[in-house]
């Protein structure tokens, strides 16, 4: 989809990046939190009306799950995971780097997908460590993931932003990856064909579960609301034959991060190529759901949802 050369939250960016690493590079790691939830609050504070529209969605969306889970409290830590996980890349290219303690589970899905031969599919879910973590926990194990992206994955979604301040974030990504195919306005089939090309060598390959870039979205019920994925991870799991394994990344409460692999999704509703890909994506978000009961913090679709 074509993209705006510049948008005004570049300059904003000048500002946020250099922030950010100075509360990486200057505080304790359990310090980040705090700080970025005291950046959080002064912001709600300062955006009044913008903050009771957020408060307003998540009660719409989440229905009677919102009284339990503690919305205002919700919203606070979501917002905060946001800032998290920008100043955990920028220590990164501090010296020593950053070294989070890690646990994959579900390496036994993956194994089960390369013995079948034909390749395995990460369905990513949009956790807050659903970028770094996540890349990090299956470098750990040993595998050699090749990721479809985007041009404007990172800071800025614009092409300037995209060129200055996104690099940023992927040149840390990259050192878990054995490649990152990028889909850019100007490139968009050939990432594709070398993702079906690395499944028919059976390899690991990952797929964020998103629809940004994607003109026509698939709609899905939500809780109360709905949900917008592109289609891409379950109709090339039709197409190839590959294993679709969706995957969690969540925060425990030692602190620790746990990538999770579930087992391969398969059709519920045997049928022609567009039903089998629909039953995929209704068990991808029902079990995203689960996630979202039991770790409401860390799930960074919010601005994905609408009611």
């Amino acid at each position: 989809m074509p993209r705006a050369r510049w948008h005004r939250q570049d300059f904003y960016l000048l500002v946020y990046i250099p922030v950010i690493a100075l509360i990486a590079w200057l505080l304790p790691e359990h310090l980040w939190s705090v700080v970025c939830r005291g950046l959080v609050r002064l912001s709600m504070a300062l955006h009044y009306s913008r903050t009771r529209g957020y408060h307003q969605k998540f009660n719409e969306i989440l229905g009677r799950h919102g009284a339990a889970l503690g919305v205002k409290e919700t919203l606070v830590c979501y917002l905060a995971k946001n800032h998290l996980a920008r100043v955990q890349c920028m220590q990164c290219h501090a010296p020593g780097g950053w070294s989070p303690s890690i646990r994959l589970e579900g390496k036994e899905h993956i194994e089960r997908a390369l013995a079948a031969g034909k390749g395995a599919i990460l369905w990513i879910a949009p956790m807050a460590s659903k970028d770094l973590i996540t890349k990090m926990a299956l470098h750990q194990a040993g595998y050699r993931v090749s990721h479809l992206s985007r041009f404007d994955h990172g800071f800025s979604t614009s092409l300037w932003g995209g060129r200055v301040f996104n690099p940023l974030w992927t040149r840390i990504e990259e050192r878990y990856l054995m490649e990152r195919l990028v889909m850019s306005p100007s490139m968009q089939v050939t990432p594709l064909r070398l993702l079906v090309k690395r499944l028919r060598a059976n390899r690991v390959v990952s797929v964020t579960a998103n629809h940004e870039g994607v003109k026509y979205p698939h709609t899905m019920s939500f809780f109360n609301g709905t949900i917008q994925l592109a289609e891409g991870a379950p109709s090339l799991s039709v197409a190839t034959g590959a294993a679709l394994l969706p995957v969690f990344t969540v925060r425990e409460s030692d602190g620790t991060y746990v990538t999770r692999i579930e087992p391969a999704l398969v059709s519920t509703t045997p049928g022609n190529a567009a039903q089998d890909i629909d039953s995929r994506m209704k068990q991808f978000i029902q079990q995203l759901e689960s996630y979202v009961l039991d770790h409401p913090c860390d799930y960074q679709g919010w601005n994905l949802s609408g009611v």
